[in-house]
Parts: C-alpha cells; sequence; structure tokens
C-alpha cells in the first residue's frame, strides 16, 4: 500500500486513475480495519463560545469567542 501510495503523488495525472484503483482493489484484498461498533466522544464548550454545531464529536470550525 505504502508503494501504492508513492506511486500515486509522482504518477502524472493522466495515470492517477489507475494507480487509485489498484489502491482500491488492494484495500478490499487487505481490509485494513473492521469497524466493531460506534462511540461517543462528550464535549463542552465555554459559554463564550459562539456558533458550536451539534456533530457527533467536537468540530472547531464556524467557532466565535465572545470576549
Amino acid at each position: 500500500m505504502e508503494k501504492l501510495r508513492a506511486d500515486w503523488v509522482r504518477a502524472p495525472a493522466a495515470a492517477r486513475k489507475r494507480v487509485a484503483e489498484d489502491i482500491q482493489r488492494l484495500a478490499f484484498d487487505e481490509v485494513p480495519f473492521v469497524p466493531w461498533g460506534q462511540y461517543q466522544q462528550p464535549h463542552v464548550f465555554s459559554k463564550k463560545v459562539r456558533g458550536a454545531l451539534a456533530f457527533a464529536g467536537p468540530v472547531v470550525w464556524n467557532l466565535w469567542l465572545d470576549t
């Protein structure tokens, strides 16, 4: 996989699709991980923070700090 990733970076734009297909094929053959479940990550924001979005985990974009 590491060799294919390096090949993809070095390949010209026309050849990247072929290398990407090889990466996908290898990923399906080797199965790099199996998600066995879900998890939740609790998070809290200060009252001074505005714009916090409700997602599964904390995100740091769209935040404003009231000073």
